[in-house]
């Protein structure tokens, strides 16, 4: 095998190696992109919910405060 056709077949099997590392490059961004995306819901999340239990001992501290005053 001559220095050129090996030159060549070499260059031919690196752009398709590029190819295919270049979309596993592009995966692995598009993958790390969805994650850091999805992070702020989950907290979001857990912050609606403690609102949401402050909300009811709110409600149910203004009730209990309500019906101590009209028994008075």
């Amino acid at each position: 095998m001559s220095t050129q056709s090996r030159t060549s077949h070499i260059k031919a099997w690196l752009l398709n190696q590029g190819m295919t590392m270049t979309s596993w490059f592009i995966t692995l961004i598009s993958m790390i992109v969805a994650t850091i995306a999805l992070l702020p819901g989950f907290s979001s999340q857990v912050l609606s919910k403690k609102a949401l239990e402050l909300a009811e001992w709110i409600a149910l501290k203004d009730s209990l405060e309500q019906r101590k005053a009209d028994l008075v």
